[in-house]
């Protein structure tokens, strides 16, 4: 198998797995508006495979172990706000209340927190690749 090859697998299982959650999550909550159960399965399953996919690539690029952990941490929550940002944009269509028109109150609060909460995580990853570079680690 080649170098390019066995570095890209973990990657594209994890892409996949990804589009598969952030296409098939909004449709199974199409049909049960009532509650947001798929989509957070959806988004813990893609946030889960994305960890999971970031740390074999990394391991295989024989990246050190606070490196691809700190990548994986990283780009994990990236996906999953990025994956509930989307879908509350378009809740009128998939989720909320009887009217559509907003999302409902957990969601609300959910998205509220995880905003500042993938904040702190990506202000850390630049900071800690900053500091390391200045450190030559």
């Amino acid at each position: 198998m080649s170098d390019k090859r066995r570095f890209s697998a973990p990657l594209l299982v994890a892409a996949t797995i990804d589009f598969a959650s952030a296409t098939a999550a909004p449709i199974a909550d199409h049909f049960e508006p009532s509650t947001d159960v798929s989509l957070m399965c959806g988004a813990s399953g893609a946030g889960i495979a994305t960890f999971f996919g970031l740390c074999l690539y990394g391991i295989s690029a024989n990246q050190a172990a606070w490196e691809y952990l700190r990548d994986a941490i990283a780009g994990s929550f990236v996906v999953v706000y990025i994956l509930t940002v989307a879908w509350s944009s378009f809740i009128g269509v998939y989720s909320g209340p009887d009217d559509g028109s907003k999302l409902l109150p957990i969601s609300e609060a959910f998205v509220n927190n995880f905003t500042g909460l993938t904040g702190v995580v990506v202000g850390f990853y630049f900071t800690t690749d900053v500091i390391s570079a200045r450190k030559g680690v």
